[in-house]
């Protein structure tokens, strides 16, 4: 019957962004996920959706996923245009994973001229998936 071919999914993580606010420049983090990386060729597969809304529209939020040893994956910048609710999305891919146990962050910064912007999140998800690639 041929030789066995193990799944492309090796391993998974998902956890819900909770209720959370920042305040002109910090960073807070709104999700984590762990995961188990065997081998150094797999893949790591992170996705995020975070619900959030502004006090004004003078600043943008960055959001970024970070793994555990401080390396920065990638970020997205959205501007909210008007002061109602917004949701953001978001994938990418740690090609270069250390292998091991490790943590990935979604994280959130306030970027802009006005320190007193304040960015509410609501609501999203961030998952992170180990490929075996």
């Amino acid at each position: 019957m041929g030789i066995f071919q193990p799944g492309l999914l090796i391993g998974f993580d998902c956890n819900e962004v909770l209720p959370n606010s920042l305040t002109g420049h910090q960073t807070v983090t709104l999700a984590t996920v762990t995961l188990n990386v065997e081998s150094s060729s797999n893949t790591v597969w992170l996705t995020a959706y975070a619900t959030w809304s502004a006090s004004n529209t003078s600043n943008d939020v960055k959001f970024s996923f970070v793994r555990d040893d401080g390396k920065v994956i990638c970020t997205a910048t959205d501007h909210p245009a008007s002061v109602d609710t917004f949701t953001t999305a978001f994938t990418c891919c740690d090609k270069a994973p250390l292998t091991g146990i490790h943590t990935y962050q979604l994280q959130a910064t306030g970027v802009g001229p006005n320190a007193n912007t304040k960015f509410t999140f609501s609501t999203g998800d961030f998952a992170g998936a180990v490929i075996n690639t």
